[in-house]
């Protein structure tokens, strides 16, 4: 019972993870021009 719970919270905090990271991802992929290191 307990473990359950434990694995719900474990796979939802995951997904939150992974939703930043491709969020993270997308946001790079939009701004890289300003991220090339030439730029600075």
């Amino acid at each position: 019972m307990l473990r359950d719970l434990l694995m719900d919270k474990i796979r939802s905090f995951y997904s939150r993870v992974t939703e930043v990271i491709q969020n993270y991802g997308k946001w790079v992929e939009e701004n890289e021009p300003y991220l090339d290191c030439d730029y600075w």
